[in-house]
């Protein structure tokens, strides 16, 4: 007896239709995994933008609240705001070191003496000024403060020499040296060319005046003697030295 060819399933019709479905099944779950993979890359993408945005934002707002905090710093310490802000570059003349600190006549800029500190306290006076003096003590503690914390305080005289200056120090600060403050003269000033006065290029028109520099830029201005103790002038001083 002759056995008859056996008929496997893959040549049914049963068959076939098996191996449709399968094929559909695995077409689909491939299908699925791709259009899941893109979905997980869509919704990474989204929240990584959505990421920045908020970063910008909340960058943009704290630099306001920054900007709001300095004005609201300034205003309490009387400090004038610069209208139009001058560069360091505008004035930055030559003047002469403190005789410790350089051969007697050195000279350097105030450019030179303050690349390390953001923030500059640039102050003009004279022995032959008597508000000048007044502040000048606390002018002296205030740079002792500050020393070290981003703010550079630099006194420009416009006395003759030397000499007078160093006498005034011994007599109210008790030292011919005075730590915390850069001591400089103008000898701009001496010769009668007032039109080559650092003070001049600043617009200073009585002694002492005061101006605030930040970061290259002329951004306060006080005129008269202060009382440098003030916390105001030193808190505003401070912030501004933080800012970045």
């Amino acid at each position: 007896m002759r056995c008859r060819p056996h008929s496997s399933l893959a040549s049914s019709p049963a068959g076939h239709a098996t191996e449709h479905r399968a094929a559909r099944t695995t077409k689909s779950r491939e299908s699925s995994v791709s259009i899941s993979r893109h979905h997980r890359w869509v919704i990474v993408a989204a929240l990584s933008l959505g990421l920045a945005i908020f970063a910008r934002l909340w960058s943009g707002a704290a630099i306001q609240d920054h900007t709001r905090r300095l004005e609201r710093l300034r205003t309490a310490a009387t400090i004038k705001a610069v209208e139009r802000p001058l560069t360091l570059a505008q004035f930055d003349l030559p003047v002469e070191l403190h005789p410790s600190a350089a051969a007697s006549g050195a000279k350097v800029t105030i450019g030179d003496l303050t690349r390390k500190d953001p923030v500059i306290l640039l102050n003009f006076w004279a022995t032959w000024c008597p508000p000048c003096l007044e502040e000048l003590r606390s002018l002296q503690e205030l740079g002792l403060r500050l020393r070290n914390q981003g703010v550079q305080v630099v006194a420009v005289s416009y006395d003759n020499d030397w000499p007078t200056q160093l006498a005034i120090f011994e007599k109210l600060l008790g030292t011919r040296i005075p730590a915390g403050v850069i001591w400089v003269r103008d000898p701009q000033g001496q010769d009668g060319s007032v039109k080559n006065m650092m003070r001049t290029q600043l617009g200073t028109q009585k002694l002492p005046e005061t101006w605030v520099i930040s970061r290259g830029r002329v951004v306060g201005h006080l005129v008269g003697a202060q009382d440098w103790d003030k916390g105001s002038i030193e808190r505003y001083l401070r912030a501004l030295a933080e800012d970045r």
